[in-house]
């Protein structure tokens, strides 16, 4: 999934997900018999079917995207800050959303937002030009770096910059 959204907003969110699901012969929901998320799209994505993608906010917007684009069945998935812009509700609906497609194939987000992964149960990586800086649990993320997700970002970016001076 994209940062933005490349459709020209006179699309429904309707026409938008018919042609998601025109990628496969099944979707990734029944492939992998995802059971939850049923009640997922009646309960955020039905009640938007006959809006215009331009009419959404932008919430609702990643919301719908990245429920289109985790419907079409994959071997990996990349989500490139998906939760960006993402008011808090619809950022919880994502994570869950994301979360319970990662319990069936591997979810890699990107993100500058660490504390949004508090109580998923996944590994935080941190990139650095060379090598993963960082690989663990949001716990010993905090616990090795700082107290805080902002703190522990910076501390792990100063990090970083040390790193690639003795590449430049």
């Amino acid at each position: 999934m994209f940062q933005s959204t490349p459709f020209y907003s006179d699309v429904t969110v309707k026409q938008m997900i018919d042609m998601y699901k025109s990628f496969g012969k099944t979707t990734s929901f029944e492939k992998y018999k995802i059971i939850k998320i049923k009640n997922f799209f009646d309960e955020n994505i039905n009640p938007l079917l006959n809006q215009s993608l331009g009419d959404l906010s932008g919430g609702e917007a990643k919301l719908v995207f990245t429920y289109a684009s985790a419907m079409v069945p994959k071997s990996l998935y990349l989500f490139d800050e998906p939760l960006s812009g993402v008011d808090p509700e619809n950022r919880i609906k994502i994570i869950k959303l994301l979360e319970e497609l990662g319990r069936k194939v591997p979810v890699i987000i990107t993100s500058h937002e660490i504390l949004p992964f508090k109580n998923i149960n996944c590994t935080l990586k941190y990139l650095s030009t060379h090598r993963f800086i960082f690989s663990g649990s949001y716990a010993q993320l905090t616990k090795k770096y700082g107290a805080t997700p902002e703190e522990a970002f910076l501390n792990l970016t100063q990090e970083m910059r040390k790193e690639n001076k003795g590449y430049e």
